[in-house]
């Protein structure tokens, strides 16, 4: 996935993924804690439905919101916006597994989960660009020769 982010920045790499998440409080607890306070929506099947979490703190402002995947009938437009099928926040990250699938960071949206998962890279996921550490490139670039 080139090309997605502006100059200077970059997709998160599985490891960075992993990095937020431990520093979050592990799997269990770092959804809730990267999860916006409000603002969840989802297609439940018969209509658009707006949900409050017991357990969303966005405690480092990362506010992520629910958006689902491309699958589905309600990830079409649907009355004045957009929105998700899954109650759950999907962020797409640099490293692939194979040519057609890539890694992704879920954030669940009935519980405080964040895990990183596969999926095809023709699904439409969110991204959450890095801005790139300039002075840890040229540290990398110094070592290689």
């Amino acid at each position: 996935m080139q090309g997605v982010c502006p100059v200077g920045w970059h997709l998160p790499r599985k490891q960075e993924w992993k990095t937020l998440i431990a520093v979050a409080g592990g799997e269990e607890t770092a959804g809730g804690m990267l999860k916006a306070r409000n603002g969840w929506r989802y297609c439940n099947g018969f209509g658009v439905v707006s949900c409050k979490h017991k357990d969303a703190y966005d405690y480092f402002g990362f506010t992520a919101l629910s958006f689902g995947d491309s699958l589905g009938k309600c990830s079409w437009k649907f009355l004045s916006g957009f929105f998700p099928r899954t109650p759950y926040a999907n962020f797409w990250s640099a490293t692939g597994n194979y040519e057609d699938e890539s890694i992704y960071m879920k954030i669940g949206g009935f519980n405080s989960r964040a895990e990183l998962l596969y999926s095809r890279k023709d699904t439409l996921f969110s991204v959450r660009c890095v801005k790139d550490d300039v002075k840890r490139k040229s540290i990398a670039v110094a070592t290689d020769t």
